[in-house]
């Protein structure tokens, strides 16, 4: 018999009508370590991956099994392999895109007393052949290359310190991105040497290096798509600078470089990038400059930056608060009601241009009244014309949260870009027995019209954890109380 608490649901990573069902207990063995949704590079999902962990076959490895599903829930591939075993290192498993047939799963070693990311090996499974690959990972310290990797002995945490990077895949049309990371300190990794393209073979399509006058740069990549790689460039100390480096993705060349904010300016954002085939769209929030970056405590308003694929500035809007009160009744440095603060969850860049950004009310609570650290109230989704004029808001209404500012889950684009589902969580009181249940919340936007409903997710019987699914779709993980297996199925969306 299995119990459930609210705990439960504050680690969810990631109406019946037709769907389809699937026994997790019936897919393998084993005993479920991962289950996960499988993107294709276009952002659309393909399917599903269980890995489920069979047995310790000697001192040095455990075998594992993987079962692939498609979208569907049908089962389209699975199999075995070992993993190496280390005595007192954790580990935890990533699951790339699905570039072709082909899905790189990677495995990331974690130090089990200081809780770090510390070493990274890669295997290749193509979904078609149903065949996986060894583990490999990237070997050199000056050079970009592949080695075949046979594991370390058992004294992995003494060879740790002598291991001084560990590599970030990402998935891209052609192939994957290896960023090579490489470690600062015990705790914290900057990413400052190199970009690599590879294909699914190992074969080096082309290397961008970092400038040496880049060396201190942490970056990250923004966006993809077919044409090209958006890397998010950010010096952190000194003469602070953000900006963009745009990459042709056939051949790694830099197109062109964009400046967000440099040392002096007059504002810090915090922001995300779009792309389409002819605009990249900067959207997000702004504060007043300081050297440590965007401060939601001094808040004063939203932008857009809109560029077309040469680099060239299309539209620079900002909208500052006090801009925004025939909508919502908000001060110069973004509080509402009770000392609430609008903090940006998610951001939202339609077909047409339009544009919208989920927030949700957040506040810190009084240290001298001993409360706990954080309370988050209701969502604020602020709706964008194309013009970047604040058309409208819809308040998304739920319960307070006393301890953390996460109930928002996931979204996805729908209609062809036209509108977005997002999906939340609320833990919520019934008026009439006064009992606490969590609750999913779906809220949809198509072509500007908005719709908001909920289903149940706990009960003393049940408990259901929510996925990313097919358009128009989201995939429900049950968990019976009074079973020993899981039970998926995914439900359509009622738009």
């Amino acid at each position: 018999m299995r119990k459930f608490s609210v705990l439960t649901l504050l680690f969810i990573f990631t109406y019946t009508v037709n769907a389809q069902f699937s026994d997790l207990a019936d897919l393998a063995s084993g005993k479920l370590e991962t289950f996960t949704a499988i993107k294709d590079v276009d952002d659309q999902v393909y399917g599903y991956i269980g890995i489920y962990m069979l047995e310790k076959v000697d001192d040095k490895n455990m075998r594992f099994e993987y079962v692939v599903l498609d979208k569907n829930l049908n089962k389209v591939a699975s199999g075995e392999y070992l993993n190496p075993y280390y005595k007192k290192v954790e580990r935890n498993t990533f699951v790339s895109k699905k570039v072709g047939d082909e899905i790189l799963l990677s495995s990331l070693y974690y130090s089990y007393t200081l809780r770090y990311v510390t070493f990274t090996t890669h295997r290749i499974l193509n979904v078609k052949t149903n065949k996986i690959g060894d583990a490999f990972h990237l070997e050199g310290k000056e050079d970009f290359v592949f080695a075949d990797y046979n594991g370390p002995s058992n004294k992995l945490n003494k060879q740790l310190k002598d291991i001084h990077k560990f590599e970030f895949p990402v998935p891209f049309g052609k192939g994957f991105l290896l960023m090579e990371g490489q470690k600062k300190n015990a705790r914290k990794v900057h990413i400052q040497r190199s970009l690599g393209a590879f294909t699914f073979d190992a074969k080096k399509l082309w290397e961008h290096p970092i400038a040496v006058d880049d060396e201190k740069l942490d970056f990250g990549i923004a966006d993809i798509n077919k044409d090209r790689i958006i890397l998010k460039m950010e010096e952190p100390f000194g003469n602070k600078e953000i900006f963009l480096k745009v990459l042709n993705a056939d051949t790694g060349e830099q197109l062109f470089k964009y400046t967000v904010e440099k040392r002096g300016d007059d504002f810090s954002h915090t922001f995300i990038v779009e792309q389409d085939d002819d605009r990249i769209t900067i959207i997000g929030m702004f504060s007043p400059y300081k050297t440590t970056g965007y401060d939601y405590r001094k808040s004063a308003g939203v932008f857009r930056i809109e560029l077309d694929k040469q680099g060239n500035e299309l539209s620079n809007k900002r909208l500052f608060w006090p801009q925004m009160s025939a909508f919502i009744e908000i001060d110069k440095k973004g509080k509402v009601e009770k000392g609430y603060r609008l903090i940006p969850k998610e951001l939202f860049v339609f077909k047409d241009g339009t544009a919208a950004v989920l927030t949700e009310k957040m506040k810190e609570a009084s240290v001298l009244a001993l409360q706990p650290g954080v309370r988050s109230t209701d969502f604020v989704l602020l709706k964008f014309d194309s013009a970047f004029e604040l058309s409208g808001i819809e308040t998304i209404k739920k319960d307070k949260s006393k301890y953390y500012a996460g109930d928002y889950l996931f979204s996805q684009y729908v209609k062809d870009r036209t509108g977005v589902a997002f999906f939340y969580q609320d833990y919520q009181k019934d008026d009439a027995t006064k009992d606490r249940n969590w609750i999913l919340g779906i809220v949809t936007m198509i072509d500007g019209k908005y719709m908001h409903e909920s289903i149940p997710m706990t009960s003393e019987d049940f408990a259901i954890f929510p996925y990313v699914a097919k358009e128009g779709h989201i995939l429900l993980r049950e968990i019976n109380k009074d079973d020993d297996y899981d039970q998926i199925r995914i439900e359509r969306l009622n738009y």
